[in-house]
């Protein structure tokens, strides 16, 4: 069973990389936001800042019911999300000690990841009931440099690969795939 990571801070590539290597190698994928996006849709409406916050506190413990089911049944799954310490502790105790746990943590330039974070919201493309507006003081100031101290490497293991998404067309997919499909317990 392989347990594949995808983490980061926000705005800089991960779910795109999760669908693509999800489809790439045939390994169902948890996104996160898309548990969100569907929650939100039940409601009919935008939601308040109390149901936003339960929605991302059940999301939180439908991932971990994921993550769970995954290794009961000893198949692999890919997880996306920008997970905390915290977070990480909940999903290290899920883990089997044959789990293969990959990890990509996505970063980039806390410019660069404001202006991609404000742009995603304005373009209309990024689902409303994210309610993004709202978060814009917190992202810029973790973009400016707190997020290293909320977001890091869980690092459950030796298969963590850092990469830069400052320049999307530069990043070497093939890579990253490969590292995926070639990571074995050390």
């Amino acid at each position: 069973m392989k347990l594949v990571i995808i983490n980061g801070t926000t705005s800089t590539g991960k779910t795109t990389l999760a669908r693509k290597l999800s489809k790439d190698l045939n390994i169902p994928a948890f996104i996160r936001d898309d548990y969100k996006e569907k929650e939100f849709d039940l409601l009919g409406k935008s939601p308040s800042f109390k149901q936003l916050a339960a929605i991302h506190i059940k999301s939180d413990k439908h991932l971990y019911k994921v993550i769970e089911d995954a290794v009961k049944r000893d198949e692999s799954l890919i997880v996306e999300s920008n997970f905390t310490h915290a977070q990480g502790s909940k999903i290290k105790n899920l883990i089997k000690p044959n789990t293969v746990v990959v990890e990509i943590f996505c970063f980039a330039n806390g410019f660069r990841v404001f202006k991609r974070y404000a742009s995603r919201y304005k373009s209309g493309k990024r689902h409303r009931g994210h309610r993004d507006y709202l978060w814009y003081p917190i992202v810029a100031v973790e973009a400016f440099g707190l997020s290293k101290l909320r977001y890091r490497p869980l690092k459950f293991s030796s298969n963590v690969l850092m990469v830069d998404t400052n320049d999307f067309a530069a990043i070497d997919y093939n890579a990253i795939r490969k590292f995926v499909a070639e990571a074995k317990n050390a």
